[in-house]
């Protein structure tokens, strides 16, 4: 047979979690002579009838709360803040002794327009801030770790440039996928994969070397002032003044092999007579 649990067996509701208001009382009426009777209701959560002022308010004592309150030990509550429409009341432990009256605050309520509320001490108030804290910190590790690259070479690292793929492809990925499932590559990753190896053959240098080599020998040699400081210029330039000796070389080379002995008189000092019938006959 089952038995009902009993009421030590209940758990309590935590208290910064619930509230009280009596709504047999209008809460514009709430002053400071009268907010300290709203707060003593035998439906608060939050009041003790064990305390002093339920034994105060049993026994019709007919002097001042405060000056009953002064001479007797145990848990009371205080009002200790007052500006309409914002109450707060305090409950304290007063202990008695021999020329000494020592009273330590336990908890603090406030009353905002008729409800009651509880005030959070400060290990409850620390917490929450942690708890708030730490959820975003775990989102961003959580995101942290898909960039997150291993390699028994270089170890750790990070790669940043792969963004997540927007929601408008997941079709297109979806046909990926089942390109990758029939043997055959995607054309993302074929892509990726040409322009890896491209980077990984030729570096920008490479690349632009033509430009870069002109460049600095115009910057080693300057041209003289009258002509124009370009690469492009400087490299025509020196294209055409090549093909003409290309062409010159061709011309003497073919006179040469025509007359043999003509490019020997070429070939004399301007001093030798060159009037001898011998040279005139080779000419």
């Amino acid at each position: 047979m089952n038995r009902l649990p009993s009421m030590q067996n209940i758990p309590k509701p935590n208290p910064l979690h619930t509230t009280f208001k009596n709504h047999n009382f209008p809460a514009n009426f709430l002053n400071e002579t009268n907010v300290l009777d709203y707060f003593c209701n035998p439906d608060n959560i939050f009041y003790d009838m064990k305390s002093c002022n339920q034994v105060i308010r049993m026994q019709q004592i007919g002097r001042p709360l405060e000056e009953c309150l002064q001479s007797m030990a145990g848990e009371q509550y205080v009002l200790h803040f007052a500006r309409p429409p914002l109450f707060v009341i305090c409950k304290q432990q007063r202990n008695l002794g021999i020329n000494q009256n020592i009273v330590t605050p336990l908890a603090y309520y406030y009353i905002i327009n008729g409800t009651v509320y509880q005030a959070p001490d400060a290990f409850s108030l620390v917490q929450s801030r942690l708890l708030g804290a730490v959820a975003p910190l775990g989102q961003a590790f959580e995101q942290m770790l898909k960039f997150s690259r291993f390699n028994v070479a270089k170890g750790y690292s990070w790669e940043f440039d792969k963004k997540p793929a927007p929601e408008g492809d997941e079709e297109n990925d979806d046909e990926e996928d089942e390109a990758l499932l029939r043997g055959g590559t995607s054309k993302k990753k074929a892509d990726s994969d040409e322009a890896a190896h491209i980077a990984a053959r030729s570096s920008t240098f490479q690349e632009q070397r033509t430009t870069n080599i002109l460049q600095l020998l115009f910057e080693q040699f300057p041209p003289p002032s009258g002509v124009p400081a370009k690469p492009d210029a400087a490299a025509a330039a020196a294209a055409a003044g090549a093909a003409a000796d290309q062409a010159a070389a061709a011309s003497s080379a073919a006179g040469a092999a025509a007359n043999p002995l003509g490019g020997l008189a070429a070939m004399l000092p301007p001093e030798v007579d060159r009037s001898n019938s011998f040279f005139e006959s080779v000419a």
